[in-house]
């Protein structure tokens, strides 16, 4: 489950200068409980929210009690949050003035059936910033200090914890915004910051993360490859889940297959491998190159075999005629790092 990234989500502060005149903000119209913190930023227009905080250890916070947005007299979004989660009855408009209502549980269906406990997926204890990757309950949760600002936006989908980090300016290339797709079975791990895209690697685990092309001022995506599991007829196939993509690929290279034609041989890093063998007994593997942005390449089956030193490689016979595979190289060549081969690599 992904929880929206709304436009009231992130808040620009609007300071009123020039003219020297002072203004009065719109008054207080929500009531917030004991150990929540209360928040106006509403303009002199009364454009703005109004909502109830609850800090937590480490610069943390999450939206916790009543919430509004406010479009001058009229709140355009209004209703509750509990933990950075939406709850009960909200009502909602778009920018062209038409409301409705939604309804939002603590727990979706999905999380339900997986056992999950409602706790926030990001704490702060003995000095470290704990993620639990496996339960990962769908929330918000902002980190901000005096020079650092991140919203959180957690969610579990197919085996994986997703973490998009949004910075207060998403137009900024000093604060890149960027996505982390987690493998659930990291589990409970301990860093010294937030940022994932830095303490991953530090503590020795894979880069799970890519930055995001719509939450920067750069265009343009490195992600070219995504490795879906499929069920049913090959007419009509049932996406299982995603379980690998290009910042996933620890080696790749084109390579001579056992009939002559070029095949795309990839090692993946050993969390996403195991996900991908698991798959295999119950699923096929279809492969996905260039992610939508120019040629999309949909290629199965994905076939596990070994490298020279027993490795687990997953390899596909690329395009059924020369100009397919001719497309497909170009993909590749532009956005892979192309080794001469992944054996002993």
């Amino acid at each position: 489950m992904r929880l929206c990234a709304g436009v009231a989500c992130l808040v620009v502060f609007t300071v009123l200068s020039g003219s020297g005149e002072a203004w009065a903000q719109p008054a207080k119209t929500i009531t917030c409980a004991p150990g929540q913190t209360y928040e106006n930023t509403r303009d002199a227009a009364g454009v703005g929210v109004e909502r109830c905080v609850r800090e937590l250890p480490g610069s943390l916070s999450v939206n916790d009690g009543p919430y509004k947005f406010w479009n001058v007299t009229e709140a355009d979004e209004e209703g509750a949050y509990k933990d950075g989660r939406k709850i009960g009855t909200w009502k909602e408009c778009n920018r062209f003035g038409r409301c409705k209502t939604a309804a939002y549980q603590l727990f979706s269906a999905e999380e339900r059936r997986r056992g999950e406990k409602r706790q926030i997926p990001i704490t702060f204890s003995g000095g470290k910033y704990v993620y639990d990757f496996h339960s990962c309950w769908a929330t918000w949760v902002t980190f901000e200090t005096a020079t650092t600002y991140w919203d959180l936006n957690i969610g579990h989908t197919f085996k994986h914890c997703e973490i998009t980090f949004i910075p207060r300016n998403p137009a900024s290339t000093a604060s890149r915004g960027y996505f982390c797709r987690v493998p659930d079975v990291v589990g409970v791990r301990a860093f010294d910051g937030v940022d994932l895209m830095r303490e991953l690697p530090a503590a020795r685990l894979p880069q799970f993360c890519e930055y995001e092309p719509q939450l920067t001022a750069t265009a343009g995506s490195g992600r070219w490859l995504l490795m879906s599991a499929l069920r049913g007829s090959s007419r009509a196939p049932l996406i299982v889940g995603a379980v690998a993509w290009s910042p996933d690929v620890e080696c790749s290279a084109i390579e001579p297959g056992p009939n002559g034609t070029e095949r795309l041989v990839v090692r993946l890093n050993s969390f996403a491998t195991q996900i991908v063998l698991d798959e295999m007994t119950n699923d096929r593997i279809d492969l996905t190159l260039c992610d939508g942005r120019g040629a999309l390449f949909h290629i199965e089956p994905v076939v596990a075999d070994h490298d020279s030193v027993g490795r687990t490689v997953f390899s596909v016979a690329l395009g059924p005629n020369a100009t397919v595979r001719a497309q497909e190289l170009a993909c590749l060549q532009s956005k892979a790092r192309l080794e001469r081969s992944c054996s002993g690599k």
